[in-house]
């Protein structure tokens, strides 16, 4: 059986090692998170610049947006003047029906 001093000596030696290991773990748990927080960065930027190239399409869709708006104009007169022809052909009709 070994005496206390060999296995307090034993004890401290299990210690250190896992004294050792704790630092090795907390060194690359902080290297992760080195590079855990750069790849975000690089994800930030290109969310950013995803952001940018969507404010480009929204400046885009305005002006379609105003196209689209000219085109409903003339559309509403164009059935304007439809109704109006109709009406005058009808009333023509009806005009001649009755005489």
């Amino acid at each position: 059986m070994p005496s206390v001093d060999e296995r307090l000596a034993y004890l401290e030696g299990r210690t250190e090692e896992h004294t050792t290991a704790l630092h090795e773990i907390r060194d690359e748990v902080r290297g992760f998170r080195d590079d855990m927080n750069a790849r975000l960065t690089g994800i930030d930027q290109r969310f950013v610049a995803i952001d940018q190239r969507f404010i480009g399409l929204d400046q885009c869709f305005v002006g379609i947006d105003h196209r689209f708006d000219a085109v409903d104009t003339k559309f509403t007169w164009l059935i304007g003047i439809q109704v109006a022809m109709l009406a005058t052909v009808l009333g023509t009709t009806l005009g001649f029906y009755f005489r």
